[in-house]
């Protein structure tokens, strides 16, 4: 008969703990994705209880948050300063709000200059100034948050937690490609 409590054991071992702001950032960032998700199914005319749809926003949604928490912990791993990763999670947030705004303002699967949307003129042609100065207000709100989090979060085990995190996304990108 197998111990449990090896088992048990090395898996407490093996498995990272998650801290509050790392439990936050993945559902914030979930939040987003989600958000990012239905605009695009309804501005292209899909849905997204279809199976084969519904399957492959799962695998993104979980491998969007297990590349994120990898990203952030070997940031925080390499450079030991809570400014790096401070400045990815407003990164990630910027280009996820940025996806948003141009799904939800222009259809960019089918346009051919994605990249003409995102130029400051056609942005400001959508977005209110007063939308601009709450849009940067937030991303100041989100720096400071996440530096003051990151500086919080414990410094043993980072490149174990990242690893974990890098397997995690390896098993879902196979998954997605065997599907």
């Amino acid at each position: 008969m197998v111990d449990k409590t090896k088992i048990f054991g090395f898996l407490k071992k093996f498995l990272p703990r998650f801290d509050l702001f790392q439990i936050l950032s993945v559902i914030f960032f979930t939040v987003l994705n989600i958000v990012f998700l239905v605009i695009a199914s309804q501005k292209n005319g899909f849905s997204i209880t279809d199976s084969d749809i519904c399957f492959h926003f799962i695998i993104k949604l979980l491998f969007d948050a297990a590349f994120f928490l990898f990203s952030m912990l070997m940031l925080k791993a390499v450079f030991r300063i809570n400014f790096i990763p401070a400045l990815y999670v407003t990164a990630n947030v910027t280009l996820a709000i940025a996806d948003i705004l141009l799904y939800y303002f222009g259809n960019t699967l089918v346009e051919r200059a994605h990249f003409a949307l995102i130029t400051p003129y056609s942005v400001t042609s959508f977005v209110p100034w007063y939308g601009f100065v709450a849009l940067f207000v937030f991303l100041a709100a989100v720096f400071f948050i996440s530096f003051f989090a990151i500086r919080k979060m414990p410094k043993k085990d980072l490149f174990k937690k990242s690893l974990f995190w890098l397997v995690i996304c390896l098993i879902l990108n196979l998954l997605n490609v065997s599907a």
